[in-house]
Parts: structure tokens; sequence; C-alpha cells
């Protein structure tokens, strides 16, 4: 794991506090954040595995569609899931219904004009993660 995901992470998990919905989201913008591609990345492998509409109506400036823990699993992949319940020390299913809630908003919201930013500051992740978790 990279020096800037685990930064980015450790704010993130802060910012969130301990609870699972905090351990899952902090172990996914580890894994997005040491990623080659980071949020870019998330897309296209949503794209790839036949989730394109879904996650396109979340970067878009319309109505953000709805996303399923098996449609998490099915755009994330097996084995990011279970990367992810791992470092979150949590079961492959809690990480599933969290991440279903929060992607299409966490998208959303870092994405306001209807495109992926090139970079992604962590500024931005803790804040929108923080509004994000206080509806």
């Amino acid at each position: 794991m990279g020096l800037f995901g685990n930064l980015v992470g450790d704010l993130v998990g802060q910012a969130m506090g301990g609870g699972v919905k905090g351990k899952v989201v902090q172990a996914m913008v580890d894994q997005v954040m040491n990623s080659e591609k980071g949020l870019s990345g998330v897309v296209e492998q949503f794209d790839a595995n036949g989730l394109g509409e879904l996650v396109n109506s979340w970067i878009g400036t319309g109505q953000n569609a709805s996303v399923s823990p098996e449609q998490v699993e099915k755009g994330f992949g097996l084995d990011m899931i279970r990367n992810i319940a791992t470092e979150a020390k949590a079961d492959e299913e809690s990480v599933k219904t969290e991440l279903s809630d929060l992607l299409p908003g966490l998208i959303d919201q870092l994405t306001p004009d209807g495109q992926l930013p090139g970079n992604i500051d962590m500024g931005s992740v803790t804040s929108v993660l923080g509004s994000l978790l206080k509806k």
C-alpha cells in the first residue's frame, strides 16, 4: 500500500469514526487511491463489467441510479471486495452493503460537472464522505 493511500485512508477513517462503515470506506479509499488509475479506474472497471450505464448516472448531472450489493461485487470484482473486507476486518456482505449505500453519492459529488476530474485531493474525498455520512 502506498504512502499517499495510507494517509488518505487514515484521514478518511478518522473523519468517519471507527464503525464498520468507516472501516469499509477507509479500506475502499485505500484500494482506490493506491491503484494506478484511481477513480477513473473504478469507472472503467464498472463499465468493463457491464455496469457503465449505472456508473455514468452517478457521474452525469441527472438522477443517480441506485446500486445493489450484488452490482457492487460485479463492478469491483470479488478480489477487490475481498481485499476491502480483509483490510476493514469486515465480512464481504457488509462491504457490499455499505458501498452500495455510499458509491452513488460519493462519485456524484466528486464529479460535479458531469466529468471525472483529473486529480482528486484528499480534502475533497474527506469532505464528500463526511457530508454523505451525516445524511
